[in-house]
């Protein structure tokens, strides 16, 4: 049974552990930037506490198995932290909207740049599972800031509309379940493209200050 390879078992272990782990850090920062900028309901909900069962859908865990043969690595869009833009009000009420929806996306990719800086330092050395799980949490990261850009982009949208006119709430479920599909199918690859290049050039200039302190 391909299940139950080697290979797939490691890959299955070390991808979970890699999404638990990301997952866990930015759905937590994120609750704490959201509070910061004025909507404290995630906080409230228990989303900033760092426990990666808030952030895990448990229903989406064959999308997980099914993306390590697709993709080479586990992975399945994260549970969105709840929302209130309406609290969010005051002097750059935009860009605080903005960093509460959007801060997962450059979390992830602060977190795959620091992955492929730690292949980096180690790739001389005989690690090789360390490594691995460092390669596997680079890409599950460009997934991450892929599907929460999309997803929590999709969310600023209809929040923005809700505001403008509460009849556009018939239209929100089906928007948040097939709005981000299209995108992807569309856009998906070359938005791909541009997370892991940005990934990459954000581990590069990491190294580059790092280098001249």
């Amino acid at each position: 049974m391909p299940f139950l390879t080697p290979t797939f078992l490691t890959t299955f272990v070390l991808s979970f552990l890699a999404y638990v782990i990301s997952i866990t850090i930015s759905g937590s920062l994120q609750a704490h930037i959201v509070q910061q900028v004025g909507d404290t309901t995630a906080i409230r909900r228990g989303y900033g506490e760092f426990n990666p069962t808030y952030f895990i859908e448990p229903l989406a865990l064959f999308i997980f198995i099914a993306m390590i043969d697709f993709l080479g690595v586990g992975f399945m869009p994260r549970r969105a932290i709840p929302i209130h833009t309406a609290a969010i009000q005051g002097k750059g009420r935009i860009l605080k909207r903005a960093m509460a929806f959007f801060s997962p996306t450059l979390i992830h990719l602060i977190i795959g740049a620091i992955s492929l800086i730690g292949i980096h330092l180690l790739f001389a050395s005989s690690l090789s599972v360390l490594i691995l799980f460092l390669q596997i949490c680079a890409r599950v990261n460009v997934l991450l800031a892929l599907f929460s850009t999309v997803q929590q982009g999709v969310q600023w949208y209809i929040a923005a509309r809700l505001e403008q006119d509460n009849k556009f709430a018939r239209y929100a479920p089906i928007l948040l379940t097939f709005l981000p599909l299209v995108i992807l199918f569309f856009c998906g690859g070359y938005l791909y493209s541009i997370f892991a290049w940005s990934i990459q050039i954000l581990a590069c200039s990491l190294l580059s200050i790092c280098g001249k302190l």
